[in-house]
């Protein structure tokens, strides 16, 4: 069997550095902080595969933000805390790379809505943001989005479901870097790339963009 992810990251800077750049750039007060670190702490100790895939998204996603000239926070936030219910899925689950089947798919479904009451009460606009990413592709879930926790103005409202969007497109472009199907080949960046285009038709534009500055990358460490 492959690897489980190709790394995109240079494996020699630890993510919780890269992560606590993240902190220091945007101000991050300390409450924020722990409440973050204290989830995280359940999928590291769950999986860790699924605790770096969280990071790569929030700073990927952050990275986003700051290349769109938006508040990169949610993003951040919601990339790294987007797969905390995951932390109540079965860890044979969630450790397979190869041959789900219909029944690992439907033990991963609830993490979303498991991700999103662990958050409410606490960061209500983040739980509003990642409940929403898998919600823009085939088979979307949860098949009925909660009600807002608040309203924030028609501007803010509407920029939690761009934050939701972005959050997929980055989800998906790390998770892309999985093993393929059988497991008996990594997949190149010009595959992931290629995948990218034909899974977001219509973010193709921001998507070609990302890969131009860097963003999203070809380039794969060993």
């Amino acid at each position: 069997m492959g690897k489980p992810f190709l790394k995109y990251f240079d494996p020699a800077i630890p993510l919780e550095h890269l992560l606590e750049e993240r902190y220091v750039t945007f101000g991050v007060g300390n409450r924020v902080k722990e409440i973050v670190t204290s989830f995280l702490a359940f999928l590291r100790n769950k999986d860790p595969l699924t605790y770096e895939h969280s990071l790569r998204v929030g700073i990927v996603g952050s990275r986003i933000g700051e290349f769109l000239g938006i508040d990169p926070k949610p993003l951040l936030y919601g990339g790294l805390l987007h797969d905390i219910g995951k932390s109540q899925v079965d860890v044979h689950v969630l450790r397979k790379t190869e041959s789900f089947s219909a029944q690992d798919r439907e033990a991963i479904r609830p993490h979303v809505m498991d991700g999103y009451r662990m958050l409410r009460g606490l960061l209500d606009y983040t739980a509003g943001v990642m409940v929403l990413h898998h919600s823009f592709q085939e088979n979307a879930y949860p098949e009925i989005l909660p009600e807002p926790l608040h309203s924030y103005g028609p501007e803010s409202d509407a920029n939690i479901a761009r934050y939701g969007k972005l959050l997929a497109l980055v989800d998906y472009y790390d998770a892309s870097h999985r093993v393929n199907g059988t497991g008996s080949a990594d997949r190149t960046g010009e595959d992931i790339r290629q995948m990218m285009f034909e899974a977001h038709v219509d973010e193709r534009e921001l998507v070609s963009s990302l890969f131009e500055a860097g963003i999203f990358t070809t380039k794969l460490y060993p």
